[in-house]
């Protein structure tokens, strides 16, 4: 039984082939090793980003990312109900709102909360790798439709 109807999504894809990549854990697909191999690290436990100030060891590049603008003193808003800190006041607001339960869509990866399924796939991406966006002239892919029509415009001349 499938937990959420991206966990649907993502088996349909297996069987359609669209997935160049698969966990020999769980049998959860990607179309590239970067998505594979941080996949990977969430059943090792293998932590392989390490902050420079203090040592900690992360799963994921994002979370360091994070994890060094707090102790670089960069993350000044605090959630009054968790007190996570955060980097912005947009990203507390967000974040707020997963507590008061606003959010229909949630990751089954990191418990993000999006008002749209459209929100929610976009997202999943960067837990997958997949870049669904390929650039017809020079064949780059972005993962999202708006970065996409960027890249052609600035660098083709496109739209």
């Amino acid at each position: 039984m499938l937990s959420s109807k991206s966990s649907l999504g993502d088996h349909i894809k297996l069987h359609e082939g669209k997935y160049r990549y698969r966990c020999k854990i769980c049998n959860k697909g990607f179309s590239s090793t970067p998505g594979l191999n941080g996949h990977m690290s969430w059943h090792t436990g293998v932590k392989e980003f390490r902050c420079s100030m203090c040592g900690k060891e992360l799963r994921y590049k994002h979370k360091l990312k994070s994890h060094m603008k707090l102790k670089a003193g960069l993350m000044s808003y605090s959630c009054h109900i968790c007190k996570r800190m955060l980097s912005s006041r947009s990203s507390l607001s967000d974040h707020i709102k997963l507590h008061e339960g606003k959010y229909r869509y949630r990751c089954n990866i990191c418990n993000r909360g999006f008002s749209s399924t459209s929100g929610l796939n976009g997202h999943m991406s960067w837990h997958t790798g997949v870049k669904e966006f390929k650039c017809s002239i020079c064949g780059r892919e972005l993962r999202y439709k708006d970065k996409w029509k960027s890249h052609m415009k600035l660098k083709h001349g496109i739209f």
